[in-house]
């Protein structure tokens, strides 16, 4: 699938054959009126170390907050719209930081979003930007700088420099920050659990601390607690297998949640939208997957 954005009209425009590693994911609103062009939600999914990435099309999920760095990138001229509890703000581009509620909207638009996880390397540099304020406006030239990064991902199916993105937002490349060695020996070994469940006392253990000692400093370096941050990582797992044909109960059961229920409440809780109606896209989806070209209804 070759992925090329038209600069006069900012269009995502992906054509052709699916690259390893999306998700084409439709779900067919409601109709409306016989004048009403028949209106979809997109979802493609990528996951890559450290990172997801998300290219949407008329979206709009419930509030939610996940554990790690959120950019968000309109693809047309229009202003994106994002729901805090401080109210509404409107923008070409936004970064959003950790374990911050919200909600975005992406009504009869292209939106790409980057989650990043706290622990990739370039990810420092990128939260420095949002220190001050749970989020950070971006301005067109910003946006357009930024689009052709995540767009050639998509098209070469090529890793995403994630400290070209930090070298276009950040003032300077210079960081004084000390990553505590015990907590990152930690996120190595989480990634290399085939299963994300683990004690604190273990882990603890692992990297020569008493537990309570452990839990207070994962917190203050994370910014969450280490059980939710172990939550996180299991529901990235299950994201993975979503579009399979695998239940969703055995899916959560092999990412180590206790049940369909709590797999589906989690991921409402961090991602805004239930594994259910991501399944339920993906299975429609099937149906498109031989034709020679695919493009969302806005950019026809």
């Amino acid at each position: 699938m070759d992925c090329s954005v038209n600069r006069q009209r900012r269009q995502l425009r992906p054509v052709g054959r699916r690259i390893h590693g999306w998700m084409r994911i439709t779900v067919m609103a409601a109709e409306g009126t016989s004048s009403d062009k028949e209106k979809k939600m997109v979802l493609d999914i990528y996951h890559d170390e450290g990172i997801s990435l998300i290219a949407s099309h008329n979206l709009t999920n419930e509030w939610h907050k996940h554990i790690c760095l959120q950019l968000s990138l309109s693809m047309h001229s229009q202003a994106l719209q994002l729901d805090t509890e401080d109210g509404s703000i409107y923008a070409h581009g936004l970064i959003i930081t950790s374990n911050y509620s919200h909600r975005l909207h992406t009504d009869n638009q292209c939106c790409l979003t980057l989650l990043i996880d706290l622990f990739h390397p370039e990810a420092h540099r990128l939260q420095h930007l949002v220190e001050s304020a749970p989020y950070k406006t971006l301005n067109l030239h910003q946006t357009d700088r930024l689009i052709p990064l995540l767009t050639r991902a998509l098209a070469d199916r090529a890793p995403l420099a994630i400290a070209q993105i930090a070298n276009i937002l950040a003032s300077s490349d210079e960081c004084y920050c000390k990553p505590d060695n015990r907590i990152y020996k930690t996120t190595l070994l989480l990634d290399r659990l085939e299963i994300k469940k683990i004690s604190s006392r273990d882990v603890a253990e692992l990297v020569c601390l008493s537990e309570g000692r452990f839990l207070h400093l994962f917190k203050s370096k994370v910014g969450t607690n280490f059980r939710r941050y172990l939550l996180w990582k299991r529901l990235q797992d299950a994201i993975k297998g979503v579009a399979s044909k695998t239940s969703l109960t055995d899916i959560a059961n092999r990412t180590g949640f206790s049940d369909s229920a709590h797999f589906s409440r989690t991921c409402k809780e961090m991602y805004g939208l239930a594994p259910s109606t991501i399944r339920l896209a993906c299975v429609d989806d099937e149906k498109k997957a031989n034709n020679d070209e695919v493009s969302c209804t806005l950019c026809n």
